[in-house]
């Protein structure tokens, strides 16, 4: 009788356990083993990690999302080991009829086409974690995050890169805003393509589950960080453009443009397309300077996250 007690007890203990409607949210500002072609060091972004944490608190508190079942990573933390380990977490805990969001903030990158070769241009993209480096090791290529995203039992999956898709990988002179693009020492003078992370576009998931994508960028561009005001009044932090204005519009509503209470993600494109335009664009002349956010959905009219309405 003891063991049967004890086992439903488990039983119990397991299924409250299980995740239901949950997040990966990672954001790395530094890659400290990352060296640039010329022997130098990236210079480290200053917005990513507090990205990361906007996007956390945009889930929970604004999306009812359960703090215990929103898994942050950042920094040093966000190793690509760790990275792994928290995805096979997921994977286990996850059933159908459940939500999923991975956002990620950092740099992005570019190298040659991996196993299986599926890229028209011959080059995978890749997130810089922590513990990256521009020989190749520890970068999390988009093959692999597909393959992770794929086998995730969830329904409905959203993903949100605030990162490069390609670009030339310039530095930024005006020290107010800074690229989040690194150049790989496998990528060569290439870089951009006209179909960036296919591994992770809508087209490639299972005929049964709803996926929307969000870039920061069009390929032939790259995605910025800079300073940006706050929470409180004259108050101003470094943070990435698109996280800024996506969790603005979605924490005040804004960016539900139709005022009939769904804020979709086409509603949510067009949003941050206008305070982009407005804010930024506007000063950049050239199309390539620009930074113009993609959305990839099979349900472009479906509501932000698969999640229903903004919690009020």
């Amino acid at each position: 009788m003891h063991f049967f007690l004890v086992l439903l007890i488990w039983l119990v203990f397991v299924d409250l356990a299980i995740a239901a409607d949950s997040a990966f949210v990672i954001g790395v500002n530094h890659c400290p083993q990352f060296v640039l072609s010329d022997g130098s060091k990236p210079r480290p972004l200053r917005g990513a990690e507090a990205d990361a944490d906007a996007i956390a608190e945009l889930l929970i508190s604004t999306f009812g999302f359960a703090k215990s079942n929103v898994m942050l990573l950042k920094g040093e933390h966000a190793t690509l080991s760790a990275i792994r380990a928290g995805f096979k977490r997921f994977q286990m805990d996850h059933k159908p009829g459940d939500r999923f969001v991975f956002h990620f903030s950092g740099h992005g990158t570019q190298i040659p086409d991996q196993k299986p070769f599926d890229e028209d241009d011959d080059l995978d993209e890749a997130l810089c974690v922590f513990d990256a480096e521009s020989s190749g090791k520890n970068l999390l290529v988009d093959d692999e995050l597909g393959r992770w995203l794929e086998d995730l039992p969830s329904t409905a999956v959203t993903v949100l890169l605030d990162c490069c898709h390609a670009g030339t990988g310039h530095k930024e002179l005006d020290d107010e805003i800074q690229s989040r693009f690194l150049p790989s020492r496998l990528m060569g003078s290439g870089g951009s393509r006209e179909t960036p992370w296919r591994d992770l576009r809508g087209q490639q998931k299972s005929f049964n589950r709803q996926t929307a994508a969000f870039f920061a960028c069009r390929s032939e561009q790259q995605a910025y960080e800079r300073r940006l005001p706050g929470a409180k009044v004259n108050e101003t932090r470094r943070a990435g453009q698109f996280t800024h204005f996506l969790s603005q519009g979605l924490q005040t509503g804004d960016a539900d443009l139709d005022g009939d209470g769904r804020i979709t993600q086409q509603e949510v494109q067009r949003y941050l397309e206008r305070r982009l335009n407005e804010s930024f664009n506007a000063h950049r002349s050239a199309i390539v300077d620009q930074q113009l956010p993609i959305l990839d959905s099979d349900r472009p009219g479906a509501t932000m996250f698969f999640f229903g309405d903004r919690k009020e």
